[in-house]
Parts: structure tokens; sequence; C-alpha cells
């Protein structure tokens, strides 16, 4: 009866320590750190700049970091690297090494440091560790495939093409998981025209301003020309700017047909779509 009495507490006890190591394992592997992506428009389109943000959470002593990128430069140009907010927003000295970005073979390269022997910096949620700045030039998907080491060389844009490392203030390498990430672009958009009103509407006295606004989408950047034409000759009111809107004031009574002509910025056309008000 006595051991019976035993082996039934030895049972327990042994339940009651697997579980508060169980619970103990789940904490630990939730605060793990974590490296993931982010980007400045969910819609890339061939021509636009766009902003690659590497970001990291839950690390405890970050002392320094640093980032190879491996890209297709007939896909996208780099055209430098910043500091993320993590390092920018310390209040600590930081040592941003200039970065170095061979444009031919495609790798840029950027490391940051506390400075002095001083305690590293303890990240929670998500912040930026870097941002990547580019431009997109052709259509194309990229993958971000990340290793915290280089050591067998196995970098390529095609590959593993993301390098962080992460060490603390004792210049230990600080291990991490990485989500995915994927940098897709797409073909530019034709423009396309929503809408073209102006805030009066006909007849009007001659001398009368005349408000004409446009709504329009697609392109990478589009830029805004208005006419208007009375059967015989047309008359430019304003020509090729960024600005949508435009005042015209009729001089001679009339009647006029009013046009605009919206392109790309990068056309070679002379519009790439037209609306008018009668």
């Amino acid at each position: 009866m006595k051991l019976k009495k035993i082996t039934a507490y030895i049972t327990c006890l042994l339940l009651i320590i697997n579980a508060v190591f169980s619970f103990d394992f789940r904490v630990k592997a939730d605060s793990n750190t974590l490296i993931s992506y982010s980007f400045s428009s969910s819609n890339i389109q061939a021509g636009q700049t766009f902003d690659i943000t590497v970001n990291a959470a839950n690390i405890t002593n970050l002392y320094g970091a640093s980032v190879d990128f491996y890209y297709d430069p007939t896909a996208i140009q780099i055209t430098g690297v910043d500091q993320g907010a993590i390092f920018k927003n310390s209040g600590k000295s930081v040592n941003a090494m200039t970065p170095t970005n061979d444009s031919t073979n495609g790798v840029i390269s950027f490391t940051e440091t506390l400075q002095s022997n001083i305690s590293g910096l303890a990240v929670g949620s998500t912040n930026s560790l870097f941002v990547i700045h580019a431009k997109a030039l052709k259509a194309a998907t990229t993958p971000i495939n990340t290793i915290s080491d280089n050591i067998n060389n196995t970098m390529s844009a095609s590959g593993n093409n993301m390098c962080i490392k992460l060490s603390d203030s004792n210049g230990q390498a600080v291990s991490y998981s990485a989500r995915s990430g994927t940098i897709s672009i797409n073909d530019v958009i034709s423009p396309s025209i929503d809408s073209f009103t102006a805030d009066k509407t006909s007849p009007q006295v001659s001398n009368t301003a005349v408000n004409l606004i446009v709504s329009a989408s697609g392109g990478t950047s589009l830029l805004y020309q208005f006419w208007a034409f009375d059967g015989t000759n047309w008359t430019l009111i304003k020509d090729y700017s960024s600005s949508y809107t435009a005042t015209w004031t009729p001089t001679v009574a009339g009647s006029y047909t009013l046009y605009v002509n919206v392109k790309d910025s990068k056309s070679t056309k002379s519009y790439d779509t037209f609306k008018t008000i009668n």
C-alpha cells in the first residue's frame, strides 16, 4: 500500500515537472529573434523606386548587424542602404559603414555597430534594421532567401541572396529565424482617365474662369496637358506638367471642346490617353 502511494506521488511529480518544462519551452520559442521583410509599395511597377525594409524583433542584446544583398542588376537597381530605426533612433553612438555597391555584379553590403564598451540594444516588437533603396527596371519576381553566414560562398541573385549577421555586445553571433519575402515587380499599367470635370456648366459668359480637374491612374508618374478647341483653332490652356488641374478663361464667345491629354513621364508618345468635355 505504501509503495503504491509513493509510485503515485512520483508519477504526479513527473507530470508537474513535464508541464513546467513544456510551458517554459513555448515561452522561449515565442521569444526567438525574427528577421522579416516589408516593402514601401504593394504594387511595384517597372520604372518605380521602392524600399526593401529588413525588420528584426525579439533581441535582448544587439550590438552590431550587417547585410549583404545579391540582386539581379538587370531587374533591380540598388541606389543605397540606410540604418533602420533600431540603430538610428537608439540614442547611442553608432558606426555606420559606407555601403559598398557593386552594381555590375549586383552586390551591396552595409554594416552598423554600436561604439564603445556598452551593452547592446533590446529590441521587442518588429522594427526596421536596414532600409535598402531600389528602383525597378523590369517585371520580375525575386524570392528573398536569407542565411546568417556566407562561409560556404553560396550567395547568388537567384539563390541565397540575403545574408544578415547579428552580434551581441560579447561579439557572439545572435541566431534568428527568417520569415520569407518576395520582391514582385509588375509591368507598367497604361494610364487611364477616370474623370475629367469642370466646376461650371455650359453656357457661361466670356471671361469667366473655369477650373478643370482630372482623375487618372496607371503609369509610374503621370503628366497632364490641357487644350481648348473652338472647331477651327486649338488653344493650349496648360502644357504638360504633374498638375492634374488647370484654369481656363475664355475671352471670346463660342462653343468649345475641352481636352486633357495624359501620358506617363516615360512615354515617348504625344499622349497615352485623352478625354473631353463638350
